[in-house]
């Protein structure tokens, strides 16, 4: 039972991390090369759902 609840907790280590990774990339993406206010949607709205996966 303990190494399940280990392996269970190494899992989302990873997947926080993953996430993190997405939603960093995704920021970048929506942002470059465009106008202060002026974003991309479709890379904002991946974000914003990779970033609540790490929360």
């Amino acid at each position: 039972m303990n190494l399940l609840i280990g392996n269970i907790g190494h899992l989302s280590v990873i997947v926080a991390f993953a996430a993190a990774l997405v939603a960093a990339y995704s920021y970048f993406q929506a942002t470059r090369g465009r106008e202060l206010g002026d974003d991309d949607t479709n890379w904002l709205r991946i974000a914003r759902g990779a970033f609540s996966c790490t929360a």
